[in-house]
């Protein structure tokens, strides 16, 4: 059943997720040459792709009673729940981190080790599955700036996994399947049309 919604209240105006925004944020400063759109040309002020995004987001996104579940379908919507970070994980956890992580009864059931106890490897006879399994599991137990040293930037996956969207959509009343979709879908409810934005600094193409 679709959210009762807030009359006239965005998401925005109510919530909004700063702490993971910044590390987003901070983490595509940091990429420098691989940030995306900075060949358009120069400007100091502009600002991260995801900043503008989860704003803009934020800003067509209504209200509902239901702040709990809003957040977590926008945290979705920008791949930034616990399912997004994995669908956007790009790296191995190399072992010494894994075994960091993993709980005594894990390393036995997984894990090589030599006399003294001390792991040395996993084990070679493991499936691929089995291998996967141990990556989503330490994965799920990092803290979220050391789950996005694994990960793509948002920008750089499609977005929402194929099963994110069916929640989102369930959510919504809907039957979308990419972001400009649902947000020109979210702008002609709010407005009655699909809303121009007009990014009056002329930056690096963000907006």
């Amino acid at each position: 059943m679709p959210p009762t919604f807030n009359p006239g209240k965005s998401f925005i105006e109510i919530q909004f997720p700063v702490s993971k925004i910044s590390k987003e944020s901070y983490k595509e400063r940091k990429s420098v040459q691989s940030q995306t759109l900075t060949s358009l040309g120069k400007w100091w002020g502009r600002k991260p792709l995801i900043l503008c995004r989860a704003a803009i987001l934020g800003l067509l996104f209504p209200a509902t009673t239901n702040p709990v579940k809003d957040r977590e379908i926008f945290l979705k919507l920008l791949t930034m729940d616990e399912e997004g970070l994995f669908h956007r994980k790009n790296k191995n956890i190399p072992l010494k981190e894994l075994i960091h992580h993993l709980n005594p009864e894990e390393i036995e059931k997984w894990a090589i080790t030599d006399e003294q106890d001390n792991v040395t490897d996993i084990k070679p006879n493991l499936t691929r599955d089995e291998r996967n399994q141990i990556q989503r599991i330490v994965f799920s137990r990092l803290s979220y700036d050391k789950k996005l040293e694994y990960c793509n930037r948002p920008e750089q996956i499609e977005g929402p996994s194929n099963e994110a969207w069916k929640e989102i959509n369930e959510y919504f009343g809907l039957n979308v399947k990419s972001l400009p979709e649902l947000m020109t879908y979210l702008g002609q409810c709010r407005f009655g049309e699909i809303p121009l934005i007009g990014d009056c600094f002329c930056g690096g193409g963000n907006i």
